[in-house]
């Protein structure tokens, strides 16, 4: 870039130097003529009103109209005094009123200034030198035994305006003269010290490709030019020293072909030569003491032995919450004049592909479980019609419900893959319409009451009257119900109590929407596990056998779908006491209108 360049910079410092250097300059001109024109300002008054002339005009100052004599005497004085269009002379009463004086067109209105008011109320003699205002005065105050007047002077400072202004036209235009000198200067004085630079570079880049032939050619004897000889014995220095460095490139490019992977290098002697930096943030915190047998300890493996040809490889090492596959092999370098046999040691950290692999076996494993009840009903269900050809039409119609049910469970289970895929890619379709949870809670007793009866349990539906329609999509609805209904029945002792309530939600007495509860005194589930029990493949194995794991979906599909409602779901439970499950649905606006 080319305000990044040395010969940017340079020219930039010389337009700099001379902008603050004329710019300082005007400032301290404008303000010398400033200072000099406000104090000859107070000087020439000072000089003509001396005590004589304030002497003669106190003599005039009797009669009624002493004034106009005063008027005339200061007549005289006008060209001493400088008066002008932009300086008066005016004569005052004690209120500030004007009596007489060089602006005729005043007619009697006078501003009143600090000065004025200083040599009115004081009677005394007040000047001012207009640093801060625009505009100079000077005010005496004059008294005889009859009459009193203030003598005032102002200057409007208009002609110290344009002269300042003049100045200011000048120090631009030199501004401007010296900005196109200085970038002349500058673009010269750069071009002479960057060429030099500039060819050192290009050296400098063929040393870099391996070319040491190029020499830098010195053309004058000054500092840059002791800087390209010096550059020049750095580029023999530099030759001989990577003939040097051949020698121990095996070592490095064993180092860069793991730098991927956690690498460390020992001397024979096991102790450590290099090392790095994924390495380093994979052993930090351990107190790792710069030793194979530290590291070797670390990673609790037996202390390995080789010569040069055999390596060794362990799978699935933990260290800390990683887990790594430890390559460990020996190589050949140079201590020395001396050829010794060392040792590396690399680390693959395969964490995600470990903690991605145990949950695909657990998922693997929790789906095949999950499907083997519907298949096992299904299949039972099926075995019976096929071995009792005489079976009543009553029964064989309960066992071909049972076996579309199970089907329909199995189904439900392969859904929920694709929902869950679904709702990741913001893809799922919801179907709402006005629905009656009431008969959808009592068909969902009937199809839960058997599993329930298998474990002995009590299974009991408490449904509250008036329960009205509510806008939902009734699929998905079900599906959550009877999931959770499905964990109190898996996870509820046999002899247990599982109850299942359907009720009005209602906020501070005002109807809100409808209220689920499916409340069971099973296992329970431990507190520590509560914060987590929505989370996607979260099992609580803890006080539950084996077969009772489910997929870990359930509840995080359950989850998402109660909040599609714009609904809450809670789950409160205790180790030993049981579970409760609050589903709440709001009315909905189809439901509001229909209802």
């Amino acid at each position: 870039m080319l305000y990044k360049s040395l010969h940017f910079k340079l020219v930039l410092v010389f337009v700099i130097f001379i902008v603050l250097v004329i710019s300082i300059i005007g400032v301290v001109i404008l303000d010398r003529v400033f200072q000099f024109y406000t104090d000859d300002f107070v000087t020439t008054i000072e000089e003509v009103l001396d005590g004589n002339m304030l002497d003669e005009l106190r003599k005039n100052m009797y009669g009624q109209n002493f004034y106009e004599g005063q008027k005339e005497i200061l007549r005289d004085k006008h060209g001493n005094l400088g008066v002008n269009a932009y300086r008066n002379i005016y004569i005052l009463d004690m209120t500030g009123a004007y009596l007489a004086g060089t602006d005729e067109e005043l007619g009697g209105e006078l501003i009143r200034t600090p000065n004025m008011l200083e040599a009115i109320n004081n009677k005394s003699t007040a000047s001012s030198q207009g640093f801060n205002a625009d505009y100079m005065d000077y005010a005496i105050y004059l008294s005889s035994s009859e009459n009193e007047c203030v003598i005032y002077i102002k200057d409007t400072q208009e002609q110290l305006r344009r002269f300042t202004w003049e100045i200011f036209s000048i120090i631009i235009f030199a501004l401007l003269l010296g900005l196109i000198v200085a970038v002349g200067l500058a673009f010269f004085l750069a071009k002479a010290i960057t060429s030099p630079i500039q060819s050192i570079t290009r050296v400098a880049s063929d040393l870099a490709e391996g070319d040491f032939k190029k020499k830098i050619k010195i053309a004058s004897r000054d500092e840059i030019g002791t800087l390209g000889e010096t550059f020049n014995d750095m580029g023999e220095k530099l030759e001989n020293t990577l003939n040097e460095i051949s020698r121990e490139r095996e070592k490095l490019e064993i180092i860069f072909l793991y730098l991927k992977d956690g690498a460390l290098i020992f001397s024979s002697g096991g102790e450590l030569i290099l090392m790095n930096p994924e390495a380093g943030e994979i052993l930090k915190g351990f107190g790792y003491e710069n030793s194979l047998n530290d590291l070797l300890e670390i990673l609790e493996l037996e202390k390995s032995r080789h010569d040069g040809r055999n390596a060794n490889i362990f799978r699935d090492v933990s260290c800390g919450e990683r887990i790594f596959d430890i390559n460990i092999g020996g190589f050949k370098y140079m201590d020395g004049n001396r050829e010794s046999m060392g040792t590396i040691v690399v680390m693959q950290d395969i964490t995600q592909r470990y903690s991605l692999e145990k949950s695909r076996r657990e998922f693997i494993a929790n789906v095949s479980h999950e499907l083997a009840h519907p298949l096992t009903s299904i299949s039972g269900a099926a075995q019976s019609i096929s071995e009792r050809a005489q079976m009543n039409e009553d029964t064989k119609a309960r066992y071909l419900s049972m076996i579309l049910s199970e089907s329909d469970r199995m189904t439900r289970i392969l859904k929920d893959l694709l929902v869950v895929s679904r709702i990741d890619n913001k893809k799922m379709m919801w179907q709402f319409e006005t629905a009656d949870l009431e008969y959808m809670a009592k068909n969902i007793y009937e199809k839960m009451r058997g599993e329930a009866g298998k474990k002995e349990q009590e299974f009991i539906l408490n449904i509250s009257g008036g329960i009205p329609p509510v806008s939902a999509d009734k699929g998905r609805i079900e599906q959550v119900l009877v999931n959770i209904i499905s964990n109190a029945v898996k996870y509820t002792q046999s002899g247990g109590v599982i109850e299942f309530i359907l009720a009005p939600h209602e906020i501070k007495d005002v109807f809100s929407g409808i209220k689920f509860i499916i409340k069971d005194n099973g296992y329970g589930i431990p507190a520590e596990d509560l914060p987590h029990i929505f989370e996607r493949f979260y099992r609580v194995d803890k006080a539950r056998s084996t077969e009772a794991g489910g997929t870990g979906l359930g509840l995080s599909i359950a989850q998402e779908i109660v909040l599609a409602h714009e609904g809450t779901i809670k789950l409160d439970s205790a180790v030993g006491e049981g579970t409760t499950v609050t589903i709440t649905l709001p009315r909905g606006r189809e439901a509001a209108v229909n209802g």
